[in-house]
């Protein structure tokens, strides 16, 4: 049987030296293009994460806010007359200033973020359980006077946050 021995001269028998080195340009386009759809679609993902994080920091806010200012109205003695001044009925349907900044107790003043927040609150009172429960009934035990207190806060951006609570005058 012969034997076939390659002739390293012969041009089909040597590899080619430049065949298969480097990209070309179709493949260096098709890379662009994917790696272009990526950072598009990364892009969006993070506008949409910074705009949902700058919604709950002004949600955390306002809450804080209405939390406050229930606090403030808990605080209030209960009125002893119509001509009663400082009670909580002092911030029935009440609309607040706007508010860009807080003082704390210790005198520093803490920048709100976004702008201003605008707070208002509204006390409704019940004097008996007639006045939870609809007509009177007379076999129902009055209640010491409570208070249902609603404040709501309305942020920068357009966030509306309302809270309530309960809130009953001691003996």
């Amino acid at each position: 049987m012969p034997h076939l021995w390659l002739n390293p001269t012969k041009p089909s028998a040597m590899p080619r030296p430049h065949a298969h080195r480097g990209f070309t340009l179709a493949e260096s386009l098709i890379a662009s293009v994917v790696l272009a759809a990526s950072v598009i679609g990364i892009g969006g993902t993070l506008g949409v994460s910074y705009k949902n994080a700058s919604r709950l920091d002004e949600s955390a806010v306002a809450t804080q806010l209405a939390r406050q200012m229930i606090e403030q109205i808990a605080s209030k003695p209960y009125p002893d007359g119509p001509d009663s001044s400082d009670s909580v009925f002092d911030y029935r349907l009440r609309t607040w200033s706007s508010l860009s900044s807080l003082t704390t107790a210790d005198g520093r003043t803490i920048s709100l973020p976004g702008g201003s927040y605008r707070r208002s609150s509204d006390v409704q009172y019940f004097d008996s359980v007639d006045d939870l429960t609809g007509p009177p009934k007379a076999s129902l035990n009055p209640l010491p006077p409570i208070a249902y207190v609603t404040v709501t806060v309305t942020c920068p951006g357009g966030l509306v946050v309302s809270l309530g609570q309960i809130i009953a005058q001691t003996p």
